[in-house]
């Protein structure tokens, strides 16, 4: 129980800070991000970065923190 709060605390925190990285520019986080984007073209990459850099993350550790508390 202990280490899905924790895990869950963790994915949150990585989720958020990606979508805080996208709101303030801060590209040094984003290696991955502009290999897929000279993969599979600017918004497609944009789109995949996103969701698995972001939403992943953020509803794995909601999911998580939803089965500690039980809700």
């Amino acid at each position: 129980m202990q280490l899905n709060l924790v895990v869950g605390v963790i994915f949150i925190g990585l989720g958020l800070l990606t979508l805080a990285g996208r709101i303030f520019s801060w590209n040094s986080l984003f290696a991955r991000r502009t290999r897929m984007k000279k993969i599979f073209g600017d918004t497609l990459g944009d789109a995949i970065h996103f969701g698995a850099y972001t939403m992943v993350p953020i509803l794995a550790g909601v999911n998580l923190l939803l089965g500690v508390f039980e809700l």
